[in-house]
């Protein structure tokens, strides 16, 4: 009986631990059921959490690459100001210089530049100067400055920094032309960029070029036409003046570069003078000059046998100094003969002719000599009438036709630059070669002729003669020229009337092989650029 109740009291006893058993396995089951769906609804808050960040943070980089794309239009906006004028042609803001940009770019141009409106947003765009070690945030010395363009959409904005640069302008072509060119004859062009260019068309040709003749338009054959256009610098005078020796008015007077008169005699400019005629106002040089730079507010033309004076122009022995200054002759003119101290070449006439003053101190006891004083000097012309003075020596004035030996050719070259507002003229027999002033840069020692409007090299020069020839407007190459070097014709305008179009003729040679050049190119590079 025992027997039989232990049986039953185990089997009770398997049977309730197989039930807890088989409870417990539920249990845990449970328990992991709730542990899945909670580690799944955590995973599913922080998916929609990231999903939320991420459309959040898509949302902004839309924004912020809309707001890209409008700071980049006003930075290519900028550009096309910089580059190009109103009329699409080059040069833009950037022909002035950096540092005009710099002072103003931004307000010239404040409705199109300062919070316009562009794709939904806006852009702002300013101009610093880099650090270019000159202390100066106002004023570029290494043709380097900064560009910041700013886009603005809804809360978002972006600002791009660029980094432009004004490059020097490199000359590939011995003769270029922005305008149609005519060739006459056979001019010679030699050397590696011995070459003709026109951005226009050309119209006859030369066998004698050495690289070859190319226009952007049609030419003839061998000409090659449909040739890519190039960007030419646009000269202004008024960037050199300050390197200018001398500086001849457009009042008809004589400077130097601060504005302070000169001294005519000494400085060997009796030369010079201004005139005019109606169909030419300006400088004119016939004669010998002292060498340097000279700087015209007007037109410049050299005519006749142009040499350089000689040191002393006058005979060494000589004292007379030919002031003849002075408009109402008070007659100093002590006769620029060296041994001759006015005794009148009358053996008996003890007058010593100093005729200091209006009133003719004059003691010449002869009554007959009526002093026409000649002076024993072949050259001096002056007819001294002594007691009546008609002083027929028009005295050294700004329109002194006085030959009186004041200045005196050496028969060497004259080194000469001319900067010229205006026109520029070669005609005569020029005995030149370029100005070099050891303290200038190099490239400003390479100008040989710069003009505001047009150039006429005509003339014969007596010897070969290096530099930059660069017009403004058009260029007329007539002359009996050897030049080492090459030549510009911007055509910016058609102001000028001087020269009606660009020409060259078979007597004018041009041998180019490279010349370093102050000019900068009239287009702005875009060096680099980065997103603040």
């Amino acid at each position: 009986m025992k027997k039989y109740l232990g049986q039953r009291v185990v089997a009770l006893r398997q049977k309730i631990y197989d039930r807890l058993l088989r409870s417990n396995e539920s249990g845990a089951a449970l328990v992991a059921s709730i542990l899945f769906a909670a580690t799944v609804s955590v995973l599913a808050v922080v998916a929609f959490q990231w999903a939320s960040g991420d459309i959040k943070r898509t949302g902004r980089y839309v924004l912020t690459r809309e707001a890209f794309y409008i700071a980049e239009a006003g930075l290519q906006k900028s550009l096309n100001f910089l580059n190009y004028n109103s009329d699409g042609e080059y040069p833009g803001d950037a022909g002035q210089g950096f540092t005009e940009v710099l002072g103003t770019f931004v307000s010239d141009h404040s409705s199109e530049l300062e919070s316009f409106s562009f794709g939904g947003g806006t852009y702002t765009v300013s101009v610093a100067d880099n650090d270019d070690n000159d202390g100066d945030l106002t004023v570029d010395v290494d043709n380097t400055i900064l560009l910041n363009a700013t886009g603005t959409k809804d809360s978002s904005s972006v600002t791009i920094q660029a980094i432009l640069l004004h490059g020097i302008f490199g000359a590939k072509h011995a003769i270029t032309t922005e305008d149609d060119l005519q060739i006459n004859g056979n001019p010679n062009v030699q050397g590696t960029s011995g070459s003709i260019h026109s951005n226009s068309d050309i119209t006859g040709n030369s066998n004698d070029v050495e690289q070859g003749t190319t226009a952007a338009g049609v030419c003839d054959s061998p000409c090659v036409e449909g040739a890519a256009k190039e960007v030419l610098p646009v000269a202004e005078p008024a960037d050199f003046k300050t390197y200018a020796n001398f500086v001849l008015t457009s009042e008809g007077t004589i400077t130097d570069a601060d504005d302070s008169a000169v001294d005519i005699s000494e400085n060997k400019l009796d030369n010079w003078s201004y005139t005019d005629t109606g169909s030419f106002t300006g400088w004119v040089l016939n004669g010998c000059s002292a060498d340097g730079m000279f700087f015209a507010e007007t037109s410049i033309k050299l005519t006749g046998n142009v040499d350089k004076c000689s040191e002393d122009s006058a005979d060494s022995s000589d004292k007379d100094k030919d002031k003849d200054s002075d408009s109402s002759d008070k007659d100093k003119d002590k006769d620029a003969d060296s041994g001759d101290k006015d005794k009148d070449s009358d053996s008996s006439d003890k007058d010593k002719d100093k005729d200091a003053d209006s009133g003719d101190k004059d003691k010449d006891s002869d009554s007959s000599d009526k002093d026409k004083d000649k002076d024993a000097d072949s050259g001096d012309k002056d007819k001294d009438s002594d007691s009546s003075d008609k002083d027929k020596d028009k005295d050294a004035d700004s329109g002194d036709k006085d030959k009186d030996s004041d200045s005196a050719s050496s028969g060497d070259a004259l080194k000469l630059t001319l900067i010229a507002e205006e026109d520029i003229i070669i005609s005569g027999n020029p005995n030149i070669e370029n100005y070099k002033n050891d303290s200038h840069p190099e490239e400003i020692q390479n100008l040989l002729f710069v003009s505001g409007l047009d150039l006429d090299f005509g003339g014969n020069l007596t010897q070969s003669v290096q530099g930059v020839v660069i017009a403004k407007e058009q260029i007329s190459l007539t002359g009996s020229v050897s030049l080492s070097g090459y030549i510009i014709a911007s055509d910016v305008t058609s102001s000028g009337d001087t020269v009606g179009s660009n020409s060259v003729s078979g007597n004018f040679e041009v041998t180019y092989n490279g010349l370093k050049n102050p000019f900068l190119n009239d287009q702005v590079t875009l060096l680099s650029w980065k997103e603040k």
